[in-house]
């Protein structure tokens, strides 16, 4: 699910940074209490939304046993105010993603594959959101970037991302998804439209923004 938020709930602070779910945890949050906040922000981000499209706090925790670097998280102080979030699939639940058929709250630890293990992967985003209170730059600078060094550690670990999907919900989410050179394939089943890509098309895109990484991404045939 790709959106943000158009619901103020937070003051806007001067005190953002992106960690990780490891980071958190050393500062004594609670990976439970990290995904029930995550769960509050997809719920703000659209209204309507289904325990369908957003999953629940029980079933991501079991989807991370494959790996935490798909998880990144904008905090103020310890208050989780946005992330963004992908999965590497397996081929046959990949492909059901493509066609619009796939629900967040199938997704699980048994039809995921491992972010450590290398080789070829492809990756659903499931979640980029942010409160409305946090949406100015510096905040979306920071997840973009995060984005980016996630992708160069992957590849300097061996493991190559193949093709991106992702399912755009609002106009702003919509925005984000072509700017990454993803393209619609089809509507989903009941919200959104579904949009993919290959991984050589957003690296521009994230090459731009950040061209130190370019020399994370030629060994792995991603750059000429």
């Amino acid at each position: 699910m790709i959106a943000t938020s158009d619901t103020t709930i937070l003051p806007c602070s001067t005190h953002l940074q992106l960690l990780t779910l490891e980071d958190l945890n050393r500062q004594g949050v609670a990976t439970d209490d990290v995904l029930a906040a995550i769960g509050k922000i997809d719920c703000a981000t659209i209204q309507g939304m289904t325990r369908r499209f957003v999953g629940h706090p029980d079933q991501w925790a079991d989807v991370l046993r494959n790996g935490t670097q798909g998880l990144m998280l904008l905090a103020d102080g310890a208050s989780v105010v946005g992330y963004w979030q992908f999965v590497a699939l397996d081929d046959d639940t990949f492909d059901r993603a493509l066609i619009g058929a796939l629900f967040d709250d199938e997704i699980s630890s048994t039809n995921t594959r491992s972010l450590t293990a290398p080789g070829s992967i492809r990756i659903c985003v499931v979640g980029v959101s942010v409160l409305a209170a946090y949406r100015r730059l510096a905040g979306r600078r920071l997840l973009y970037e995060g984005f980016g060094r996630v992708l160069a550690k992957l590849a300097d670990a061996g493991v190559f991302v193949r093709e991106i999907c992702a399912t755009a919900h609002t106009l702003e989410g919509i925005a984000l998804a072509r700017s990454f050179g993803l393209r619609c394939v089809c509507k989903h089943a009941e919200h959104g439209s579904v949009y993919h890509g290959q991984m050589a098309d957003a690296m521009p895109q994230i090459l731009r923004a950040m061209p130190g990484l370019a020399d994370h991404f030629r060994p792995q045939g991603v750059l000429a």
